[in-house]
Formats: structure tokens, C-alpha cells, sequence
């Protein structure tokens, strides 16, 4: 009672401190906590210990994500009186863990607190303190232990402490899998070897996750992914591995489904198979219902164009062009649509509005130049073409030596 009433009062004037304005009385404190009062009925000491507790891990709970919230604010105040309250919860690892965490993370902002070899042999500490914590389930603190080293190796390659290389996280969770061989940790050996680069051990453990009852989204792009990377891979099962992702994260992570979405886009695009590129395009609009901005309709035009889908590609450029009119890509795009349907007039309205905006677009004045030439207007053409030369446009020379000498 004595221990809670002091932290009340030292949360409160570290409140004032940060400029917050805390509650005084019993009727605010009583609104405002998530704790209710029990009705006082107890005959078994087992059940007050089991309520006690239950209210205890919740304010550990919620200091350790106050903890987080004001390290993200970079408020060290709060961060610091809530490291000292976890500090009277030391039969949890939780609290070990978060300390352990940022340090680590916020090494570069602790300088005041220590160097960065201090803050990172305080880390180590905190976490053979919640390795002990653990208890029988050593597997869970060496999982921690490596999910930490993995989560800042791979977020900053200035860390080159020898205990906080990504080497050093692949022994943890071989550990964590030698004790108790469980698919989350699987995930994170995976993981860990598609950063390190060993596409075939990775790709082994995503199998081995995707078969069971920890299979996820997310476990399924990653197996795409690393299917991609492996010296021959199996393009088959790569995109059945990927539609699987697609499939299972549209019901639960539509944002998750429209990234995994792009991605294969790209893989299809990338192998020359455009018309399967436009199906995914239709995939990823009937998700977001619609609500996408002008460069996806030119992105699918790009995608049509190239599957040889002229009408297509027609009618998502004027899309495009619909919410953003004055574009010169755009305009650069439907004039070279209109050069392929040979309706000349049409590809040198759209070409003459692209470079009146953007005058100083080669590629507008190339393909100007072509149209102009294809029409039988050569002279007017081979200007063009010299325009876009001084330009520096790439490919023009090409188009001059064919139809200007």
C-alpha cells in the first residue's frame, strides 16, 4: 500500500514535470483506471493472490508501453521513472526485454548515458536477466535474445559489435530451435538466413512454416521471395507461393494484400509476362475499390501496351489523363498508343500538347518526330528528331541515321 501510494505521487510530479496535468482524487482515479474494485467477498487466500496478480502484470503491461510511447517521443523523463518501476516487477522478462531494447535502439540518443559499448553491455545484461527469468522455457529467451540482434542488425549496418551481428542471431535461434523446435522460431531462422543470404536454408524453413498451423501472409510472400533469389528457381511455385500470400492477407491485411500484390506485378513484369501483369492490376484495383490514384492507370497502360493490348492501354491512359491532364508522360504515353493504332493526327495532338508542356522532354520530341515522318511529313520529322538529339535523348541517333540521310 505504502510502495503504491509513493509511485502514485512520483508519476504524478513527473506528469507536472513533462507538463501534463495529473488527477488528485478518488473519484478521477476511479474513472480513469481499467482495475475495478473487487466486492471484498474473498474466503480463499488462492483467489486474492490470483486477482492481485492479474492487476499487477496489467500495470507492468501498461508502464512497459508507456515506456515504449515515451521513448518514441524521445521524452527520457517518463522513459526513466517507468524503467524504475519495472525494476519492482523483476519476475517478469518483459520488462528486461523493453530496457534491453532500447538501448540498443537508441544508443545514438543515450550518448549522455553511456557509449555505445556501455549501452550495449547493459542490453546483454538485461538479457541474460530475462534469460534467467524465463525459467524452464529457455527457448523463449534465446527466440527474444535472437529477434532483437536480427530486428537492429538488419535496421542499421553500423552496428558492428561482435555480439550484434546478424552471425549472432543465427546462433541464438539455432539454440531456440535445439530446445524447442516451434514455427515461430522457424520464421525467424528464415528470416535471418534471406538477410545472410542463404536462399536455400531460408527457403527450407518457410517450407517447413507454410505446412503448419504458424503458417501466415506473410511466411508465404517470404517463401516467394526467396524462391526468387534461389540459383534456379521454380517460377511455378514462386507465384503459387505468392497468390497464397495474396490470398490469405486480403481477409485480414488488405494493406499487407495490395503490397504483395505490386511485388508480383513486378516479378510478372519482369519475365515478359505482361497479360499476367494486367490480371494482378485488375486484383489490386477490385481491392482498394477503386480508390487509386492517376499513375496506377498508367501503370497499367504500361503493362496492356506491352501485352499488345492497344485498347486497352487507350483507355487507361485517358484515365490517367483524366485526373491529371496536363502530365507530359501521360501525354507522351497516349501519343505513342495512338502511333501504334497509326492514327497519325491523334498521335500528334497528344504529342504536341506533351512537349507545350514540358518543352524540354526529349522523348516528347522524338516521338513527335515519328509520328511526323510516318505521316510523310519528313522534314518536319527529322527537326523533331534533331530537337530531341540536343535533348540527349538515348535512342534518337538511331531514328535519324534511318530516316533523315
Amino acid at each position: 500500500y505504502d510502495a503504491i501510494n509513493e509511485q502514485i505521487d512520483e508519476v504524478a510530479e513527473t506528469s507536472l514535470m513533462s507538463g501534463f496535468k495529473p488527477v488528485s482524487r478518488v473519484a478521477e482515479f476511479t474513472a480513469l483506471t481499467k482495475i475495478k474494485e473487487t466486492s471484498g467477498d474473498y474466503t480463499d487466500v488462492n483467489a486474492v493472490f490470483s486477482d492481485i496478480l492479474k492487476d499487477f502484470k496489467y500495470l507492468l503491461k501498461n508502464a512497459e508501453e508507456l515506456k515504449a510511447d515515451a521513448d518514441k517521443a524521445d521524452n527520457y523523463l517518463i522513459s526513466a521513472k517507468m524503467d524504475d518501476f519495472i525494476a519492482t516487477f523483476p519476475s517478469s522478462p518483459d520488462g528486461y526485454l523493453t530496457r534491453a531494447s532500447h538501448y540498443v535502439y537508441q544508443r545514438k540518443k543515450l550518448s549522455d548515458v553511456g557509449t555505445e559499448q556501455q549501452l550495449l553491455s547493459r542490453a546483454e545484461a538485461d538479457l541474460a536477466s530475462a534469460q534467467k527469468l524465463f525459467g524452464d522455457n529457455v527457448a523463449e529467451g534465446y527466440y527474444n535474445h535472437a529477434k532483437l540482434i536480427y530486428g537492429v542488425s538488419a535496421a542499421d549496418s553500423t552496428l558492428t559489435a561482435p555480439g550484434w551481428t546478424m552471425d549472432r542471431a543465427a546462433d541464438w535461434i539455432a539454440r531456440a530451435i535445439a530446445a524447442d523446435d516451434r514455427p515461430l522460431y522457424r520464421q525467424l531462422e528464415a528470416d535471418i538466413a534471406f538477410f545472410r543470404g542463404d536462399y536455400a536454408k531460408a527457403a527450407a524453413d518457410y517450407a517447413l512454416v507454410n505446412q503448419g498451423p504458424g503458417a501466415s501472409a506473410s511466411s508465404f510472400y517470404m517463401a516467394a521471395k526467396t524462391e526468387e533469389q534461389l540459383e534456379d528457381p521454380d517460377t511455378t511455385r514462386m507465384f503459387i507461393l505468392m497468390d497464397s500470400a495474396i490470398t490469405r492477407a486480403t481477409g485480414v491485411n488488405p494493406t499487407d494484400a495490395a503490397t504483395y500484390i505490386m511485388d508480383a506485378v513486378d516479378m510478372r513484369m519482369r519475365r515478359g509476362q505482361f497479360a499476367e501483369a494486367v490480371k494482378l492490376y485488375d486484383r489490386y484495383y477490385a481491392l482498394t475499390g477503386g480508390e487509386v490514384l492517376p499513375r496506377f492507370y498508367y501503370y497499367r497502360e504500361q503493362a496492356k501496351f506491352r501485352a499488345n493490348d492497344m485498347d486497352g492501354a487507350l483507355s487507361d491512359i485517358r484515365l490517367a489523363l483524366e485526373g491529371d491532364p496536363n502530365n507530359a508522360l501521360y501525354l507522351a504515353e497516349e501519343g505513342s498508343i495512338y502511333l501504334r493504332k497509326q492514327d497519325f493526327a491523334k498521335a500528334r495532338q497528344s504529342l504536341e500538347r506533351c512537349i507545350a508542356q514540358a518543352p524540354d522532354f526529349s522523348a516528347g520530341h522524338r516521338l513527335l518526330g515519328l509520328c511526323l515522318v510516318r505521316s510523310g511529313k519528313k522534314a518536319e520529322g527529322c527537326r523533331a528528331f534533331e530537337r530531341a538529339k540536343e535533348l540527349g535523348d538515348p535512342v534518337v541517333e538511331r531514328l535519324m541515321k534511318q530516316h533523315c540521310q
